[in-house]
C-alpha cells in the first residue's frame, strides 16, 4: 500500500511539474531555463588583458624538471633525500636555453622547488637545498645560472615552486 502512495505521488508530481513548465514556456525558439532574459545591449564579449594575450601569443612554453629525482631514478620525491646527491657534474643552463629558444620556445619554467621540498636555490628555511650539497662548494644555485642564461639569451624565465613539501618535517 505505501509503494503504491509513493508511486501516486511521484506520477502526480512528475505530471504536475511538466504542466507548469509548458505553461512558462517562453515563445521564443532559445531556452532560458527560468532565468530573467539579459538585454541585448548588456551582453559583452570578454577581451583578454595585455597580459594575457602576451602569454597567448608565445604559443610555445618549456617547462623543466630538474632535481633530486635526476638522481633517485624516482618520479615523486619522499623529501627524505641527501641533498648530497645532487651533483650535476656538466650542468650548463646556456645549453638548456639556447635548445629552447632554437626549438621555438620563448619562456622557459624551472621547477625551483617541486614537492619533495629539494630547492634548487639557496635557502634559509630548510636543509633540503643545494647549498647543503658539496655541489659547487655549497655555492651552487640553479635558479640563478637558470635566469642568467635566459637573461644573456633574451629568453623569459619564469620558476614553480610547489606549495607541497614532503620535507617541511626536516625544516631548521
Amino acid at each position: 500500500m505505501m509503494r503504491l502512495l509513493i508511486a501516486s505521488c511521484l506520477l502526480w508530481l512528475s505530471c504536475s511539474t511538466a504542466g507548469e513548465m509548458q505553461s512558462r514556456a517562453l515563445p521564443s525558439s532559445e531556452p532560458n531555463w527560468g532565468l530573467p532574459a539579459v538585454p541585448a545591449a548588456a551582453t559583452t564579449i570578454p577581451k583578454p588583458s595585455a597580459r594575457q594575450l602576451h602569454w597567448q601569443r608565445k604559443e610555445l612554453i618549456m617547462f623543466l624538471h630538474f632535481g633530486v629525482n635526476t638522481y633517485t631514478g624516482r618520479e615523486w620525491g619522499l623529501g627524505n633525500e641527501n641533498p648530497n646527491i645532487f651533483q650535476p657534474v656538466e650542468l650548463n643552463t646556456t645549453q638548456w636555453v639556447d635548445t629552447a629558444k632554437r626549438a621555438g620556445f620563448q619562456e622557459m619554467i624551472l621547477v625551483a622547488k617541486h614537492h619533495d621540498g629539494f630547492c634548487l636555490f639557496p635557502n634559509p628555511y630548510t636543509n633540503h637545498t643545494v647549498q647543503y650539497s658539496s655541489w659547487r662548494d655549497h655555492h651552487g644555485d640553479v635558479a640563478a645560472d637558470f635566469a642568467k642564461s635566459c637573461a644573456e639569451l633574451k629568453m623569459d624565465p619564469a620558476f614553480y615552486l610547489s606549495p607541497w613539501d614532503r620535507n617541511y618535517f626536516n625544516m631548521t
